[in-house]
């Protein structure tokens, strides 16, 4: 009898067991209680439209990044408008002084016509009054300036004219036409240098940037053909920037384009060797101000002597 005494249920451990049931009971009640009642299949729509709510939120999301990245997109094209606006050397859509040449157009009549420079290689060897003639009768001398050297010291120290320098004024139907031609004469009244000045609107050159306008519309072989020189378009290379570039004292603001091109070519009449300089210079003074293309003053200085 012992031994079936040992099979049977605990009081105490019956007593723990009912608590425990009734424990569980309790806790399906109160989670019931907080879902409202709320079935399986309720719970799952609930959950369905946490999920969707999330997606949108997330789209959303998404959407305002996309729409901020577009923003900065469109202020940054903004800027670089405004920058390329103030820029004198962004090559412009259209030049702003709309010259052409005459030969890349059909009707000559509604354009502007390229003046081509004086051609001024021919003069060096020439006499005073060959020259003259040669250069037309607008041709004019505006001023005489005696090239004097001095020898000797002391007693026996004395001046003496050696040549002169002209300074030509040329005119046309039009009147003055902005050139200036330098004339170095030496004691015999004969040309031992040419030069001449001039500011590139005067010859209808179209607007293009000073590295634009070296580099591929090729300025400075055009003008130096055009004085008679003869020189192969491409042969005259663009310098770095730093060479030709001048900055105001706040190394910010681009205050002007310089550089003296220099070399040898073969005179076009006869073939004799000369040798050139060529200054091509861009003042963005008044530009800065008023970012009007038409305010870059461009002028270019050319020199020529036998070799």
């Amino acid at each position: 009898m012992a031994k079936h005494a040992k099979h049977g249920r605990d009081p105490q451990v019956q007593t723990a067991f009912d608590v425990q049931k009734q424990d569980m009971i309790q806790s399906r009640r109160r989670s019931a209680e907080q879902t409202g009642g709320l079935n399986l299949a309720q719970q799952s729509r609930i959950n369905e439209h946490r999920v969707k709510s999330k997606r949108k939120r997330i789209v959303l999301i998404v959407g305002l990044v996309l729409l901020m990245l577009a923003m900065a997109a469109l202020g940054a094209g903004a800027y670089k408008l405004w920058n390329d606006s103030h820029d004198p050397n962004a090559v412009p859509d259209a030049p702003v002084d709309q010259p052409t040449n005459v030969n890349n157009v059909d009707d000559a009549s509604t354009s502007v016509a390229r003046i081509p420079a004086p051609e001024i290689a021919s003069l060096v060897g020439m006499g005073r009054e060959d020259a003259l003639a040669a250069l037309g009768t607008g041709a004019a001398i505006e001023k005489e300036t005696p090239i004097e050297e001095t020898t000797g010291e002391g007693e026996e120290k004395k001046t003496e004219v050696v040549g002169a320098t002209l300074t030509v004024s040329l005119a046309d139907a039009q009147g003055d036409t902005g050139v200036r031609l330098y004339l170095t004469l030496d004691s015999d009244d004969v040309i031992t240098q040419s030069a001449l000045s001039v500011s590139m609107a005067s010859l209808n050159f179209e607007y293009w940037p000073f590295d634009y306008a070296v580099g591929t519309d090729h300025v400075v072989e055009t003008l130096l053909e055009e004085v008679g020189l003869k020189v192969e378009a491409g042969s005259v290379a663009l310098p770095q920037e730093d060479e030709y570039h001048k900055f105001s004292e706040d190394g910010a603001t681009l205050v002007s384009d310089q550089y003296t091109f220099s070399g040898t070519a073969a005179r076009s009449t006869d073939e004799s060797s000369m040798a050139w300089t060529l200054r091509l210079s861009y003042d963005y003074s008044t530009y800065n101000v008023s970012s009007n293309y038409d305010d870059v003053l461009r002028q270019v200085y050319i020199t020529v002597d036998a070799a």
